[in-house]
Order: C-alpha cells, then structure tokens, then sequence
C-alpha cells in the first residue's frame, strides 16, 4: 500500500535574526532537516515547502512550529536549532531514533537511508568527512566502495562539490591497458563496474546517466 505524500508551505516573514537561525548558513539546517526528517524542503525567498510522507511532514511542522514559537521568545544560533531538533526527535521518537538519523548519510531516490553499520564503517565515514584523501582497505565485501559512493553523492547534492571522478584502479605492474582488447571505455568499465552500481542505487536512473555523459 501506498503511503500518503503531503505539502505544507510555511512564510518565514523576513530575512532577519529568527530566518537565519531556522535555515542557516547557505541554508545548511535546510539540508540537515530534509536528512533527519526525511523530508524534501525547498526554500522559496522566505518560504519553505514541504514535502514528503504525510507523518514525516507533520513531524517536521510540529518541530518547526515549536522552534518558531521559542525564538519569539529567546534568540538562538543556527546550531543551537539544530541542537534542539535532535531534542525534538529525541522526546518523539526516543534516543535511539536520533543516533540512527544522525548516521543517515543519504536518503537514496527510493526513499531508503543509507547508514553506516558498522564500528569500523562509522569510522570510515566519519574519516572521510575529516580528511581530503582517505584510503579504505579491507575484505571484499565490507562496503568500502558503497560508502564512498555514498559520501560523493551526498556531498554532490548539498553542493559541497561540484563533480564525482570516478577513477579505476592503479596499474599493475606490467600491466598496460593499450594491450587489452576493445575501446578505452571497454577496457576501464570492468573496473568502475561496482561505483556504477553503487550510483545507480543510490540516484535515479535517467538520472545517473545524465551526470555520466556531462562528466558531473
């Protein structure tokens, strides 16, 4: 059975202290809302819309209700908002629930989270968001290259790059592509198979495609 979607549009007013504190810097509560919530938020001047599974939505406007009616009050910092969103999610949903959104690294166009399972996982991720260059090594199998992809996607749509390279492996020694039967594409594709499929898990189709032949 189908779950039921909704829209909610809400008018922040103004561009003032209160505006800033809920969207924040280059609108990173906006995107740190649409992950925890599970929601799809697009900012519109000084109006948010809301979209998304009719609970997962009511969800987010209780929140934003009760977070516009505390600044009526107090002033609070961008992050200070964020701090009590995962308050708001803790008292609805339990500890638990904020631990597991806080992992969610992306939400696939299937509506499927993507998270780290893992000890070792969490730490892979959590290196990669660090670090410049990261190096996983370990067994076939143990999510290395889905996780990575996971990152690229995830930082391509909150424009925190503006291109994947998708690269296959070193050369072996001895090794030399210009022997290999076929064109360039034909011998590389073999190697790049897993990010492929790990793209198109993760992003629709036509989509994928798209960013495939403009080199995004």
């Amino acid at each position: 059975m189908s779950k039921v979607s909704s829209e909610e549009r809400v008018d922040l007013g103004r561009y003032d202290e209160r505006f800033y504190a809920i969207v924040g810097r280059g609108d990173e509560n906006v995107r740190y809302f649409s992950k925890v919530f599970d929601v799809r938020i697009v900012p519109r001047g000084t109006e948010l819309i809301i979209r998304g599974e009719d609970g997962k939505v009511r969800k987010f406007m209780a929140f934003l209700r009760a977070v516009m009616s505390r600044l009526e009050r107090e002033s609070l910092t961008a992050k200070e908002v964020r701090d009590y969103a995962k308050d708001f999610i803790r008292e609805t949903d339990g500890p638990q629930a904020i631990a597991e959104e806080e992992d969610i690294i992306l939400i696939t166009h299937r509506r499927r989270a993507i998270v780290p399972k893992t000890e070792n996982q969490r730490r892979y991720v959590s290196l990669i968001r660090e670090k410049d260059v990261v190096f996983g090594v370990g067994p076939a199998g143990t999510g290395k290259t889905y996780l990575a992809m996971a990152m690229a996607v995830s930082y391509l749509k909150e424009q925190k790059v503006n291109k994947i390279i998708l690269t296959r492996p070193a050369v072996e020694a001895g090794e030399k592509l210009g022997f290999l039967p076929g064109t360039i594409a034909e011998k590389v594709d073999p190697y790049l198979r897993p990010l492929y499929d790990a793209l198109y898990d993760m992003v629709d189709y036509d989509k994928a495609v798209y960013m495939l032949e403009r080199n995004i």
